[in-house]
């Protein structure tokens, strides 16, 4: 009776939502304020989708869940047992992150309202959803009953994803299990007559399983496949395109575990190809031969049958795997990229968060990383360089970098010995990430100084071509291009702090773990690096901790602060870009206007080409890395390693491939930013203007048509499609390690 109720509620929601997303689009509604009605109102549809599947298919699902539960063995080895058990654990960590967005969600909205509280002792009544009701919510009392009612559908919504998501991984690793188990016992040495018909039983009953539940499931996995894509572009949109900075935060976490939900479906499905093609080489691999011809038949005929994966599909349109997950990113990518088009080419959508009273400085968009220049030492823009103040920080540059050095030294050393050893394989995999990472901060830090005062030769010519009335920064969308800055800029840093310091502190959480349940404290240290001391003794422990930490956070910085640098220049070169366009749709038969447009476009196209040769070592030695770096850090996060190594892992791994988009998706901004200039010269009234104007707009159009872009010293363009090619070439290696890798081999 309960779910009934909860059903017919979330139906009439999603009524509500669509009357109220109707009426948004009557009263012209800004894009973003639509899209995120869409996400909402998407979410709330999948729900109902899955538990309609499920509650369809509860008694069959029941059947299959006794049918595996008899199948279970009654003991487990060991190794096997503890990498379903970490499956199990990431499954309840998934859970806890969707539980962590339902109340983000409900609870960030609230905080511009908490602070006009704090300022001026008013509360404003808002609601974290928009439905269209049919009374006035904001009257007492009522206005309590109907967030509960919000609270209630939202909580219900996640637990009927959380619901029909966990179970189809779990029902998959409970299959996978059985086939794992029935290949091992096809391996054995001794097998008769009775016990081969057995594991043909057995597997002709896996896969009728594994059909049945293709058939219960296909249909909820070809919708969510459908929408995921504009779902993730929506979402994508509202948080690096949207103007409201609670939306933002709200929309990146949802966007995070979305993303993290899909990949569950996509990497979940491929484990069930894999264990289940892998009958085949446990066929193989068994001593058949030894057997009689009529058992060797039998051998074959489940050799043959067994080359054949089973397989989750959508309906049969696409298999449910990684790649099909990487396809869902890149048409997601593609969706974005039109629909960023779309809106900043409409002059419709309105701010509805920034004041516009207020001028947008200059030094705002280089604000966050001059912090962390700060923070390592390097001079900060526009600051004096002969003062004793600027020769302390470039002294404490200068011993940072040294020990950053210096733990990539000693963690080459720690490699090549532990390689000779024949040390775990798994710790070798742990340990080539953070050389790659260390490595990489090195070389990005090097490209900012060397390159100090050509970078502040850029910044000082763009601060002089920068808007600085308010009818300009109006006209120009410079408040914009500020919000943009700030939000994307500061979610990026706290994203990169958090992962460095749970690399650094997670040994101290570790060590209190194992002291309360053993009562032994056994010293740990967050990177493997060699030490020609015993570290372990007390007080050179604390001093090897503080080295690694400080170590680790400068190489965290080093790239940190380089990569948003990046970003910022390309912004603003993205600004300069956009106004040459607007006042080349303005323009009217003004030859002094047009030339000056020109000087303009050729100042931008300089600069391209001056911060071009600037960072494109660093984004190839960045993009090389980077594929590397995701498919061991990916290894790591699915192999059997500790829950506490498991979070960082994964952690890292959204980190690394956050870093690479930004790069990609600014280095695509500034393609179509500068693509558009041939089209806004087009639309001005030119053909109303004289021959000479023409010939001379003729001549801006043509250079116009190739883009400015960076490049990887011309082995790749930075654009997102860059960005699909590395995710490619991971999932290519990742592969390879995989099939490389025996897990039964400790060595």
């Amino acid at each position: 009776m309960f779910f009934w109720f909860t059903y017919v509620h979330d139906l009439l929601c999603i009524a509500l939502e669509i009357a109220y997303f109707v009426e948004a689009v009557q009263r012209d509604a800004t894009l973003a304020h639509l899209m995120v009605l869409v996400v909402c109102i998407g979410f709330l549809t999948y729900t109902i989708i899955k538990l309609t599947m499920h509650k369809l298919h509860e008694v069959e699902l029941n059947e299959i869940l006794i049918q595996l539960k008899n199948l279970y063995p009654e003991t487990l080895d060991t190794k096997p047992a503890e990498e379903y058990r970490k499956h199990i654990w990431f499954l309840k960590l998934f859970s806890v992150l969707y539980i962590v967005v339902l109340v983000v969600f409900n609870v960030i909205f609230y905080a511009p309202s908490i602070t006009v509280l704090i300022k001026t002792g008013h509360w404003e009544k808002i609601l974290p959803f928009y439905l269209k009701y049919w009374y006035d919510w904001r009257k007492p009392v009522v206005f309590e009953l109907t967030f509960l009612h919000q609270i209630w559908v939202s909580s219900s919504a996640v637990t009927g994803v959380l619901l029909a998501d966990t179970l189809y991984c779990t029902i998959i690793l409970l299959i996978s299990m059985q086939f794992e188990l029935l290949g091992k016992r096809l391996e054995e040495s001794e097998l008769d007559e009775p016990e081969l018909v057995k594991c043909v039983e057995k597997h002709l009953l896996l896969i009728d399983v594994c059909a049945r539940f293709e058939r219960i499931y296909s249909p909820s996995l070809l919708v969510t496949f459908v929408g995921s894509s504009g779902v993730i572009c929506c979402c994508l949109f509202l948080t690096l395109a949207g103007e409201n900075m609670g939306e933002a935060v709200r929309f990146s976490v949802l966007l995070f575990v979305y993303i993290m939900n899909i990949f569950l479906l996509c990497y979940y499905g491929s484990v069930l190809m894999e264990k289940s093609s892998n009958i085949a080489h446990h066929v193989y691999q068994s001593q058949w031969y030894n057997n009689c011809k009529k058992d060797q038949k039998t051998f074959l005929m489940i050799l043959i049958r067994g080359q054949q994966e089973e397989k989750m599909t959508a309906l049969k349109f696409t298999t449910v795997s990684l790649p099909c997950f990487s396809g869902i990113l890149s048409t997601a990518f593609s969706y974005f990229t039109l629909l960023k088009a779309v809106y900043e080419g409409s002059s419709a959508h309105k701010t509805f968060d920034t004041n516009m009273n207020d001028l947008v400085r200059f030094e705002s968009f280089i604000r966050v990383p001059e912090i962390f220049y700060g923070m390592i030492g390097i001079t900060r823009y526009g600051e004096p360089r002969n003062t004793t103040k600027a020769r302390l920080k470039q002294l404490f540059f200068w011993s940072s970098y040294a020990n950053t050095i210096f733990c990539l030294i000693i963690e080459h050393i720690y490699f090549f010995r532990a390689a000779g050893n024949f040390t775990n394989f798994l710790e070798l995999t742990a340990l080539a990430p953070c050389i790659g990472f260390t490595a990489l901060s090195i070389v990005k830090i090097m490209t900012i100084k060397l390159n100090e005062a050509k970078l502040n030769g850029i910044l000082d010519r763009l601060k002089e071509l920068f808007p600085v009335t308010h009818l300009e920064q109006t006209r120009y969308r410079t408040h914009q291009y500020n919000l943009e800055s700030q939000m994307v800029m500061k979610s990026f840093s706290i994203l990169y702090m958090i992962l460095i310091w749970i690399f650094n502190l997670l040994p101290l959480v570790s060590m209190l773990v194992n002291y309360l349940m053993s009562g032994v404290l056994v010293r740990e240290l967050p990177y493997f690096m060699w030490y020609w001391y015993d570290w372990h003794r007390e007080g050179l422990y604390e001093i090897t901790f503080f080295h690694q930490n400080w170590g680790a956070f400068d190489s965290a910085v080093f790239n940190l602060c380089t990569d948003l640098m990046f970003c910022a220049v390309i912004l603003l070169m993205c600004l300069q870009f956009d106004i040459i366009a607007v006042r080349l749709r303005a323009a009217k038969d003004d030859p002094q206007e047009l030339i000056s447009c020109v000087q303009l476009h050729q100042t931008v196209l300089e600069l391209g080409d001056q911060l071009e040769s600037i960072f494109s070592p660093s984004i190839l030695v960045n993009f090389l890395g980077s594929s590397v770096i995701i498919c061991l850090v990916g290894f790591q996060a699915t192999s059997q390693i500790s829950a506490f190594d498991l979070f960082k892992f994964v952690l890292f791994l959204i980190s690394s491939l956050v870093q690479v988009f930004l790069l990609c998706y600014y280095g695509n901004k500034l393609i179509e930013a500068s693509s558009q200039i041939p089209y806004a010269a087009f639309q001005g009234e030119w053909y109303l203007a004289d021959v000479r104007y023409r010939k001379s707009l003729l001549f801006l159009m043509a250079r116009a048509g190739k883009w400015q872009k960076l490049t990887a010293m011309k082995f790749s363009v930075v654009s997102l499609a860059s960005f699909t090619g590395i995710l490619s070439t991971a999932f290519s290696y990742f592969t390879l390690l995989k099939t490389i890798y025996d897990p039964s081999d400790s060595k």
